[in-house]
């Protein structure tokens, strides 16, 4: 308990411990210290904490020109024909493509869910594909194994644009 009297010289209060005993000055002034720096710390870190927290606005803009993006990058894949310019020219989409996605996958959250884990895979095939292929040039016919790849890739595609359209119009 702490009580406030007269010292003997009168210097004013006095403050004690719990059995009456007087405290020294600087453990009386380390409470006023400590009561200020324990408030502005509370304060902030509560300015910290919302600083933290991102603006829901430029999280949705990002998160829908990522959409964007991704979209377009497909529609880059589905427009290479490897009938006519060959394999090689299939490599520089996919790698749009994995930006893209990537990009997607960070700003989309959850919200793309399941449906970007299946694109993923279907990317990894088609890549491993054309790697497996060596970039070989213009093919008489599309290989069959390319067509399936490419198929597979827009269909999960389509199924990540479609995931993303409630959030982005």
């Amino acid at each position: 308990m702490i009580a406030a009297e007269a010292s003997e010289t009168n210097a004013g209060p006095v403050t004690t411990d719990r059995e009456g005993r007087p405290l020294p000055m600087s453990t009386c002034k380390r409470g006023w210290v400590v009561a200020p720096v324990l408030l502005l710390t509370l304060a902030l870190g509560g300015c910290h904490s919302a600083k933290a927290t991102a603006d829901p606005n430029a999280s949705a803009a990002a998160f829908c020109t990522d959409a964007t993006a991704f979209k377009t990058a497909l529609d880059g894949v589905k427009a290479v024909k490897v009938k006519t310019v060959g394999v090689s020219a299939l490599a520089p989409a996919l790698t749009a493509m994995q930006t893209a996605a990537d990009a997607l996958k960070t700003s989309a959250g959850t919200v793309v869910g399941s449906t970007i884990g299946s694109f993923e895979t279907d990317l990894a095939s088609l890549q491993a594909t054309v790697a497996g292929l060596g970039g070989s040039g213009a093919l008489a016919a599309p290989s069959g194994t390319i067509q399936i790849a490419v198929e597979g890739l827009v269909t999960s595609g389509k199924a990540v644009i479609e995931s993303t359209k409630a959030s982005c119009p």
